[in-house]
């Protein structure tokens, strides 16, 4: 459910990206940003196999705790990089 949530919000993201006069598909800006959304996609599907694969020898609330921490890290880190900048200059 996590990554069908965050592929959705990245598609909805670009799409709101793509409505502005001066981006489209080949804005170096957009490319950019579209490549990070794959990056922070494949981040999460190997997180998640990570934790899977923990799942029989770490305690589930270990596990939960960990994954919120890495995932508020992962976003964090794409907001600051990607969305903030990306929104200031349009």
């Amino acid at each position: 459910h996590v990554i069908d949530l965050t592929t959705r919000h990245f598609i909805h993201e670009e799409m709101i990206m793509l409505e502005q006069a001066e981006v489209d598909r080949d804005n170096q800006l957009f490319i950019k940003h579209h490549k990070a959304h794959v990056s922070v996609l494949n981040k999460l599907h190997n997180m998640i196999d990570e934790y899977f694969s923990q799942i029989n020898d770490v305690p589930i609330s270990a596990l939960y705790r960990r994954f919120h921490s890495d995932i508020t890290n992962l976003f964090d880190k794409h907001d600051k990089a990607f969305d903030n900048p990306f929104f200031k200059k349009a």
